[in-house]
C-alpha cells in the first residue's frame, strides 16, 4: 500500500492544456502543484513564490546548480501554465540533468509486480516497481526501473520483521538496472515476476522521469 500511495505522486497526469493562464494563488492551491511538494508543503504559496523567484534568478554557482537543473518537473509544468513567467528564466546549464535523461531515453512505463517470498519478512506480499522502457529497447533486461523500497536503516532481527510488516520504516526512491532486479527476484529468489505496460504517451513518460529527479 506504502508504494502506492508514494507512486502515485509519479504516475499523475504530465500533460496540460490551460485554456487561460491560471492565478498564482491557483497554481499554489493544484493538486498537481501539491503532488510536486510530493503532499507534505504547508505553506505551497511560499514555496511556489520561492519556486519562482529561484527559477528568475541568474545568480548560479556553476553549471547544474541552478534550481532550474534540480527541478526540473516543477519547471516544466510551471513553464506550460504560465509561459509568460518562464519567459524571463534564464538558459541554465543542466549537462548532468540534461544527460541523465538522454541515456535513459523514456518513453514507455510498465508496472512490474514481483510475487511474495517468504524468505524476507519485508517481501511477504510481494513488491511493485516501474520499469521505465527507453526508445529502441530490444531487450526488457537493457531498461532502468524505479524502485520504492523501505530503509530500515541497519536494524535486524525480530525488530526488522515487526517494523517492516507494519510499515514504520520510512521509503525511498532509487533507479537501478532493471537486470539487477530480475537477478534478485527471479534467479535468486525463484519469484515470479508480472508485467503491465501502462497508457503512458512519451510525454507522460518524460514527465514522469524529471518528478524523479526533483526528488
Amino acid at each position: 500500500q506504502g508504494f502506492f500511495l508514494a507512486i502515485s505522486m509519479l504516475l499523475a497526469p504530465a500533460v496540460w492544456a490551460a485554456a487561460s493562464q491560471p492565478s498564482l494563488e491557483a497554481l499554489a492551491a493544484d493538486p498537481y502543484w501539491l503532488k510536486l511538494l510530493r503532499t507534505e508543503a504547508r505553506q505551497p504559496r511560499q514555496t511556489l513564490d520561492e519556486t519562482l523567484t529561484a527559477f528568475a534568478s541568474a545568480d548560479s554557482r556553476g553549471d547544474n546548480t541552478h534550481a532550474l537543473c534540480q527541478f526540473p518537473a516543477r519547471a516544466y509544468w510551471l513553464r506550460q501554465q504560465r509561459p509568460d513567467l518562464a519567459e524571463h528564466w534564464p538558459d541554465a546549464q543542466c549537462t548532468q540533468y540534461e544527460s541523465w535523461l538522454h541515456d535513459l531515453k523514456p518513453e514507455r512505463v510498465t508496472l512490474v509486480y514481483a510475487s511474495d517470498f517468504a524468505g524476507n519478512p519485508s517481501s511477504l506480499f510481494g513488491h511493485t516497481l516501474l520499469r521505465i522502457d527507453s526508445k529502441n529497447q530490444h531487450n526488457d533486461l537493457l531498461a532502468y526501473a524505479i524502485n520504492f523500497s523501505a530503509d530500515s536503516g541497519g536494524v535486524g532481527g525480530l525488530a526488522y520483521a515487526i517494523q517492516g510488516m507494519t510499515g514504520r520504516f520510512p521509503g525511498s526512491f532509487s533507479l537501478l538496472p532493471y537486470y539487477d532486479k530480475v537477478r534478485e527476484y527471479n534467479d535468486l529468489e525463484s519469484r515470479d515476476l508480472w508485467q503491465y505496460e501502462l497508457n503512458f504517451t512519451p510525454a507522460e513518460t518524460e514527465q514522469m522521469a524529471r518528478v524523479y529527479w526533483d526528488w
